[in-house]
């Protein structure tokens, strides 16, 4: 797949950086991989990073965020089509990254993403984002709770149109490199950019790709990633609360 890179920021867990490069090379062996590192020291050294073929490490400034290293990573990509991942997932047998490319290469959506297991379930986060009376409403796509979306096929490869997916999505470069992270934020970026993403560009969600979400948290990472800037991403858009709709998280 040379026409896709895979962008990684990572923040102090060398051992699950290493985890997803394993499995990525299981799977893709020699895919473009940009990584962008703020912790206090390299995740990877020069021999690691040397097991991966057309791997681009950044070792940014100590602690420059979510937004900026985000921002880094995309600004560094030159392919067509860019991977957005967490540093703790795990590729599986249906993280199957054709699918997302072929819907964005027929035009389908400029944004595609999956779902992700976890602890043995699944963790639900697309579905619709409505902004009324200072209240973001998110809407679960979910069957059993009648809100799912109408699902399509392209190809043979099921969709669904929804304005707001997991950390674990493809889109075009082009397209991500206008839309970029909010630079302020250290963390708590998700929803702001796809509030924005939303209103930019067409979206959609596959069903039939998945990545494996394998949790991994220790005190010092945690002081940095449970700090909370939720209320100023959201402040940027006029929205006090939230509500949600429908089966959202673990399910």
């Amino acid at each position: 797949m040379d026409d896709v890179t895979l962008g990684i920021k990572t923040l102090m867990r060398p051992d699950s950086l290493i985890r997803l490069l394993d499995s990525i090379q299981t799977y893709y062996a020699g895919i473009n991989i940009v990584i962008v590192d703020d912790g206090k020291s390299p995740s990877l050294t020069d021999i690691e990073a040397s097991n991966y073929p057309n791997l681009k490490y950044i070792k940014a400034d100590f602690d420059v965020g979510i937004g900026v290293g985000r921002n880094i990573m995309i600004d560094a990509v030159d392919t067509p089509y860019a991977v957005y991942l967490d540093d703790d997932f795990v590729f599986i047998d249906s993280t199957d990254l054709t699918k997302f490319r072929e819907l964005l290469a027929q035009n389908v959506a400029d944004i595609v993403g999956g779902g992700c297991t976890e602890r043995g379930r699944t963790r639900r986060y697309h579905g619709k984002l409505n902004i009324e009376d200072n209240v973001l409403h998110y809407i679960s796509g979910n069957l059993d709770e009648g809100y799912i979306f109408s699902r399509q096929t392209n190809e043979k490869i099921s969709y669904e149109r929804v304005d707001i997916l997991l950390n674990f999505f493809m889109g075009k470069t082009d397209i991500l490199k206008k839309l970029k992270w909010a630079s302020d934020l250290k963390i708590c970026t998700h929803t702001e950019f796809f509030i924005r993403a939303c209103k930019e560009c067409r979206i959609a969600y596959c069903p039939d790709v998945w990545v494996h979400h394998a949790q991994t948290r220790h005190p010092e990472y945690n002081n940095f990633r449970n700090r909370n800037d939720r209320a100023a991403s959201l402040a940027k858009h006029g929205v006090t609360s939230c509500k949600f709709h429908g089966k959202w998280g673990l399910v």
